[in-house]
């Protein structure tokens, strides 16, 4: 539209400041000043002009100078709670800008820095604002290459890697979230970052995955935008010791007790305790004289004893050790070796049978008395003609029994 004068001062009917158009006396702050605002007033207060007519209102955001952009032009586009729009001037290349900022003033970020035949394609000095169609903008330069006549420029917005589309702009992941590059804030639908899951053997430390310690595990899954996790130090097993940080078995004939942690120092393991020794406070000691213990205690562990030996029947207790009885002695079971010293008795004497003088064990026949012993009802027995003097001495006592019973018989009988 034309500019008009009112009251003799140039007021154009298109105020172009804030990056954006407004009829009229601009209501509120704007949401950015540039470094100079155009107007479409000459000088003298006609058309053309090159200079601000409007107050300053304080800023939401302030410019960074030329490189960010001078000399705003055209309508702002808004997705979502972002604006977009364009500079005439400034940029890296002095060529003008397209640049994005949040409606409440902050998140300013240049989109774009038009150039001057630094591309052969190349557009600048966008002037005219950006339309929005099918998630890119498109705009029109004053300016370009080749007979420099201005061009109809597109531009695409997308997210570098790690940042999400969200409502209109892109946005940094959350710490430990991840994101392919290329989301597109223009096309109208948020996109999301997605949490890095830790692997095995890995904790969470300010959002990021980290190795656990050597010596230490932990289950896989733990999500890096979440709080700090740790490790658990892996404990050896009984008879395992620790070798640069992870649990070894013990080699044949040694040990040790569990508990060591593989975090720690290296450990070792200690010998078990030979055949006919105990353990008594963690110390291979010798058994007592006339015990016993099988080999392979361990050291570490608690302690033991020894078992008394015990002698079988027939063995006596020579200096802590069972010993055969000698030939015609005995012994009942059960002496200790541990104990004093014990020996055998005599074997008690046997009676042989009686047999005849020709080794015949019928019954001879009787000697006059003995015939009369016989008839009266007394048996004598008879002398037995193989004998030894044990067995003889036998024999005269049942003798002399037998003929007293006899002659107290035959007394009674006379009577």
């Amino acid at each position: 539209m034309a500019p008009s004068r009112r009251g003799g001062v140039c007021r154009p009917d298109t105020d172009v400041r804030a990056g954006g158009v407004r009829r009229g006396a601009p209501v509120g702050p704007p949401a950015r000043s540039f470094t100079r605002a155009r107007t479409a007033c000459r000088d003298d207060g006609g058309a053309g002009g090159d200079r601000e007519h409007f107050p300053h209102r304080p800023p939401l955001s302030s410019p960074g100078g030329p490189a960010r952009g001078n000399v705003a032009y055209g309508p702002l586009v808004a997705v979502g709670s972002t604006l977009y729009g364009t500079t005439f001037e400034g940029g890296a290349h002095s060529s003008g800008t397209a640049f994005r900022i949040n409606t409440d003033g902050t998140d300013f970020a240049i989109v774009r820095s038009f150039d001057q035949c630094v591309d052969p394609t190349a557009a600048s000095e966008p002037k005219g604002g950006l339309a929005l169609s099918g998630g890119a903008f498109y705009g029109l330069s004053n300016g370009g290459c080749g007979q420099n006549l201005g061009s109809v420029f597109k531009l695409d917005v997308t997210c570098d890697a790690n940042q999400r589309a969200a409502d209109g702009a892109c946005v940094a992941c959350a710490a430990g979230s991840t994101a392919a590059a290329g989301a597109n804030p223009l096309a109208g639908i948020d996109t999301t970052c997605t949490p890095t899951a830790c692997a095995v053997d890995q904790f969470v430390s300010s959002h990021v995955c980290t190795a656990c310690a050597p010596g230490s595990k932990r289950a896989a899954g733990d999500l890096a935008t979440g709080a700090d996790t740790s490790c658990t130090g892996t404990v050896c097993a009984s008879n395992q010791y620790v070798s640069n940080h992870v649990c070894t078995a013990c080699p044949a004939g040694t040990s040790r007790a569990a508990g060591d942690l593989a975090t720690g120092a290296d450990t070792s393991c200690a010998s078990n305790c030979p055949a006919n020794q105990y353990v008594s406070n963690h110390t291979c000691t010798p058994c007592a004289l006339g015990s016993t213990r099988p080999a392979g205690d361990s050291v570490t562990g608690v302690d033991t004893t020894c078992t008394a030996t015990a002698c079988a029947a027939n063995e006596h207790v020579v200096s802590h050790a069972c010993v055969a009885c000698a030939p015609g002695s005995t012994r009942s079971g059960g002496d200790l070796a541990t104990g004093p010293d014990t020996s055998c008795a005599p074997s008690p004497p046997t009676v042989p049978p009686l047999t005849d003088a020709g080794g015949d064990s019928s019954t001879p026949e009787p000697s006059p008395r003995e015939a009369a012993a016989t008839e009266d009802g007394c048996t004598i027995a008879r002398t037995p003609a193989r004998s030894s003097t044990g067995a003889i001495a036998a024999f005269v006592a049942l003798v002399l029994l037998g003929l007293r019973r006899c002659d107290r018989r035959i007394a009674r009988k006379k009577i």
